[in-house]
């Protein structure tokens, strides 16, 4: 375990680890990379399969394919935000409940994380100072 906080260097260690800490601002930012580009590639890719005049039925399997990208990244952000709560990892379960899903993803949002540090590591806010 590290003594201070070590910054994510990388796209791997960006969207894939869940070693660590990460604050509600890198939290954020990371998840509206996520769930935004998928967005913009999705809609280019409409306008695309609407000028082409392509089936329905392929827009679909798309859309299903760039949401199943974007899970393993974004289950592992969350991991990381538990951890900043000083929560365990399994809490990530909580997801694939309808309606505490969305209690947990405002615990996510909103919650300040464990101030200095704790067992998941250092406080990734006062690695930043």
């Amino acid at each position: 375990m590290y003594d201070t906080y070590i910054p994510d260097k990388g796209l791997i260690e960006t969207f894939f680890r869940i070693d660590n800490r990460i604050n509600r601002k890198r939290y954020i930012k990371r998840m509206f990379a996520i769930v935004g580009i998928p967005f913009v590639l999705d809609l280019v890719l409409n306008i695309a399969f609407v000028i082409v005049g392509a089936e329905v039925l392929e827009e679909a399997k798309l859309a299903s394919v760039l949401g199943l990208l974007t899970l393993i990244p974004s289950l592992a952000l969350m991991i990381r935000r538990l951890h900043d709560l000083s929560r365990p990892a399994w809490w990530v379960i909580a997801t694939f409940i309808p309606l505490l899903n969305l209690v947990l993803g405002l615990y996510l949002l909103f919650a300040r994380g464990t101030y200095g540090p704790n067992e998941y590591g250092p406080d990734p806010i006062e690695g930043c100072k």
